[in-house]
């Protein structure tokens, strides 16, 4: 028996008994159970009937479970995998699947992973080499997220298996060995939520692409934009994300530069379903000014959404930019025209809430604790109008009392202002409204009232903010 082996029992041993202890004194909590190396003991629960195992099992790889039907498995060695897979039965119960691969280059079969198909989430991270023994024994039928991130390799074949109700997220950095799965997602699968990100890769190689050139030419009506870009303008697909919305399917492509993968183009292809293209189709450039430098954000590099509440599919191209929240470009539809169009009214930054209710679109953002701007817009057949809300907090110290400014503007023209003073006395208060420059109320309260009761007194449709 070697060493760390015995290390391992020890530890196991030790683990056992603090658990115990746990039981016998009532310390429990309901968030998760810790099998294997005990990291956070205020998690776990108290009825030990409930764990899947309890014997001592040697290469059992550290697992966690929540009481959300998560699992989380750590590998680091195939033998460890292989002891996990030897377990999984006894996990039926749980429909969410998390396994850290730990940077190692250890092989997963999907047809063992999911042989007792109760998983509905299933995440493979941080290395591993995702394979199957029988590709045509993996079923992924049960699945609704899927997401393999900074992996090894995945094989050829298996995202085929993928069903048409998923969503797939492939992260991919410079540490992936296989071959590209983007030839495969070209050729096209039958999953219709699709991301997949190269980050500090080569992206796949023009000639890989090029070699198909003839099956995606027939496949895909988009190929000679593509093509143009990959040859003439010595681009690498670094960035592929597809969607399907009703009777279109949205699919965007990204091009980076070959030598610093910085993001250079961006085309957005809209095509019917029914005749892949055949009857509506149309390709959008995301301008290029804004693509240097912008990352990804979130599940999706394209949201669909109604943004003007025309009852018509609108375009937002997300992206996280360098030190802002985010950068989005927006393509309304243009019923006349029966195409999209790119609209410069809205702010690049993102729209946090669509107010289906009130037919806007609201927004708010904080330049300090004491500083917030509220933004409304609303769309009037030709543009979206703007109103803005400034509201600032000052406190002056020689004259010991507090100041709150409400300025209002309405495309970026000022035409309210509002002042709360506040002095020692917190059961009196004075309000001072201006219209157009012009002071047409002064009030004094004679009782303890808050800001943003004032604040909504005179600017009710502001009643999303949270500061005054």
């Amino acid at each position: 028996m070697s060493i760390e082996h015995m290390r391992k029992m020890t530890l196991y041993a030790g683990i056992s008994i603090i658990l115990s202890a746990f039981a016998l004194t009532g310390c429990s909590h309901e968030s998760s159970t810790i099998i294997g190396l005990l990291r956070e003991p205020e998690t776990v629960l108290a009825d030990l009937s409930e764990w899947p195992q309890q014997e001592i099992i040697p290469n059992m790889p550290e697992i966690i479970q929540y009481d959300s039907g998560g699992l989380s498995v750590e590998i680091q060695t195939q033998e460890e995998y292989v002891t996990w897979i030897g377990q999984l039965e006894d996990y039926r119960s749980f429909n969410k699947l998390y396994m850290d691969m730990k940077e190692t280059d250890v092989s997963v079969f999907l047809d063992e992973i999911l042989a007792f198909g109760n998983f509905r989430t299933l995440g493979i991270y941080n290395g591993g080499r995702v394979t199957a023994k029988k590709i045509n024994a993996v079923s992924m039928d049960t699945l609704e997220e899927i997401e393999f991130n900074k992996i090894h390799s995945i094989d050829e074949g298996l995202m085929s298996r993928i069903p048409r109700q998923a969503k797939l997220w492939i992260d991919m950095d410079g540490d992936y060995e296989g071959k590209p799965p983007e030839l495969e997602l070209l050729r096209g699968i039958s999953c219709q939520n699709i991301m997949m990100v190269q980050r500090q890769g080569k992206g796949v190689e023009t000639s890989v692409l090029m070699k198909e050139q003839n099956a995606l030419e027939t496949k895909l009506k988009e190929w000679s934009m593509i093509r143009t870009v990959l040859t003439e303008k010595k681009r690498v697909l670094c960035g592929y994300c597809s969607q399907v919305r009703g009777d279109y399917s949205y699919t965007e492509y990204e091009f980076c530069n070959s030598n610093t993968m910085d993001i250079m183009e961006a085309y957005i292809c809209i095509k019917d379903q029914k005749s892949n293209g055949g009857q509506y189709f149309d390709v959008v450039s995301i301008p290029k000014e804004r693509m240097e430098n912008v990352l990804h954000a979130g599940w999706s590099r394209v949201w669909l959404e109604d943004m003007n509440f025309d009852g018509y599919t609108d375009i937002i191209f997300v992206g996280q930019g360098d030190g802002s929240p985010c950068e989005c470009v927006y393509y309304l539809w243009d019923k006349a025209e029966k195409k999209y169009e790119l609209d410069t009214t809205l702010p690049t930054r993102k729209l946090v809430n669509i107010d289906e209710t009130r037919k806007r679109l609201t927004y708010s953002e904080s330049a300090s604790a004491f500083d917030d701007t509220y933004y409304i817009y609303q769309y009037d057949g030709e543009r979206f109008r703007e109103q803005k809300l400034w509201v600032v907090m000052d406190y002056l110290e020689q004259e010991r009392k507090s100041i709150v400014t409400w300025q209002y503007y309405e495309d970026g023209k000022l035409m309210g202002k509002l002042e709360w003073i506040l002095g020692d006395n917190e059961d009196i208060s004075y309000v001072f409204y201006e219209e157009n420059g012009e002071r047409i109320e002064e009030v004094t309260i004679n009782k303890k009232v808050y800001y943003d009761e004032i604040g909504l007194m005179y600017f009710p449709e502001f009643d999303f903010y949270n500061m005054g």
